[in-house]
């Protein structure tokens, strides 16, 4: 695949925030070290680190928390496009929800339905495309958090250091300007996949900064890279620096 074009236009939203972590090429570096992933566990390990890995069940319920809810706005009026949209104001820097996973499921390409409780739409998902790769035929599966879509200007980001979580909360959404009702919560992808071989080919965002794709962060301009790795998820500065250190 061709690389595309780099973008040289800074995503201006997140010009005045504090950088959240950043990690320097020696702690990567010893991460990468330390860390056992999954591509070096056999069978039996995976199972002690997955003890309720289980099948994707096909209908999965959840309830919204407060002040998120889920609509459709079609794109051209005929795909379906599902997204999660605030129905009251937020502050900037203040917290949206706490996303939680579901569990882990083995690896299968299969359809399931998500089931919004009390009274909500039934919203047809699929696991490779609503589901985390966690290697070794292991996948996470979220709930409604598998809805937020993509935006190359996001009003939000998933912060994994944020002070106040808890050990059963792996991840809060955090809003990066004020969003007001109505307003879709949107983030940026490409902090979550260092390279994802065209995810998505053509960007549909409509922001007037829209790269018109998103392959993930090493496609980043240098500019970008530099002001947006602090909000990088680990493992995607992890292979930033692997790729610096080997240049």
């Amino acid at each position: 695949m061709l690389e595309p074009p780099l973008h040289l236009n800074e995503r201006h939203i997140f010009s005045s925030l504090p950088p959240i972590y950043k990690l320097s090429a020696k702690q990567c570096a010893l991460l990468t070290n330390e860390k056992q992933t999954n591509e070096d566990l056999n069978d039996e390990q995976i199972k002690e680190k997955y003890p309720d890995l289980q099948h994707c069940p096909s209908n999965i319920h959840c309830i919204l928390p407060d002040g998120i809810q889920v609509e459709n706005h079609p794109i051209n009026d005929q795909q379906s496009n599902w997204g999660l949209y605030a129905t009251r104001f937020f502050s900037k820097n203040s917290i949206l929800f706490l996303p939680k996973p579901y569990g882990y499921i083995y690896d299968e390409d299969m359809d399931y339905n998500l089931i919004i409780d009390p009274d909500g739409p039934v919203i047809p998902m699929n696991t490779r495309r609503h589901t985390s790769d966690c290697g070794k035929g292991v996948r996470e599966l979220i709930t409604y958090g598998a809805l937020i879509n993509h935006s190359c200007d996001p009003n939000c980001y998933l912060n994994s250091a944020y002070a106040h979580l808890k050990k059963d909360e792996p991840l809060a959404a955090i809003a990066l300007c004020d969003i007001y009702p109505n307003d879709q919560i949107t983030v940026d992808y490409n902090l979550f996949g260092y390279s994802m071989n065209g995810f998505i080919e053509n960007c549909s965002c409509r922001m007037p900064s829209c790269r018109g794709y998103c392959y993930g962060f090493k496609y980043l301009s240098e500019i970008e890279k530099d002001k947006l790795l602090p909000y990088a998820a680990f493992h995607v500065q992890i292979d930033y620096w692997k790729d610096k250190l080997n240049q």
